[in-house]
């Protein structure tokens, strides 16, 4: 009997760290699907997704356990990616509408480029050489140097009909 109510307290106990732990969350977010997390350091990370309403990009400072928008005047995101490249951190998200967004302040500030692309944009990776590649809908592009003060898109010949989600 006393086990039981020893079991029964550590359920309780439990199940109200579990609710404090959603309640931190903020609601409206828990509503978008999100699709891509990209890690700045061991405890800075990005997170990138989209809902009906558009998309947005979460910022955690505390390895991911509570989140905050940096941004959600994005069409929907679908991908992101991040790398240090002499010192600095550069990230890129992309969307929907063939738009890239890059931060060069750690996620905090966000700048769209436009790719001249009406390509549904689903993947990005940054090298260690600054070059960056994006990719979607039969689309695939790169970018020489990710640190250049604008990002200008050279577009390579992808087989046609198929999307490219994440070209790692």
């Amino acid at each position: 009997m006393v086990v039981s109510i020893l079991l029964f307290l550590f359920l309780i106990t439990t199940l109200q760290d579990i609710a404090a732990d959603f309640a931190s969350i903020k609601p409206s977010f828990l509503y978008y699907n999100y699709v891509g997390i990209s890690w700045l350091t061991d405890s800075v990370a990005l997170a990138a997704g989209y809902s009906e309403s558009g998309g947005v990009i979460l910022r955690s400072t505390d390895q991911g356990k509570s989140w905050s928008a940096v941004g959600t005047q994005f069409s929907g995101l679908y991908g992101i990616a991040s790398a240090q490249i002499s010192g600095s951190w550069y990230s890129i998200a992309v969307d929907e509408a063939g738009v890239v967004y890059r931060s060069i302040t750690n996620g905090m500030i966000w700048t769209a480029y436009d790719t001249n692309s009406t390509a549904i944009l689903m993947g990005a990776t940054i090298g260690s050489n600054g070059y960056t590649f994006i990719s979607g809908q039969s689309y695939i592009a790169y970018s020489s140097s990710i640190t250049a003060s604008s990002l200008n898109w050279i577009e390579t010949t992808p087989i046609t009909g198929i999307f490219y989600y994440d070209i790692r």
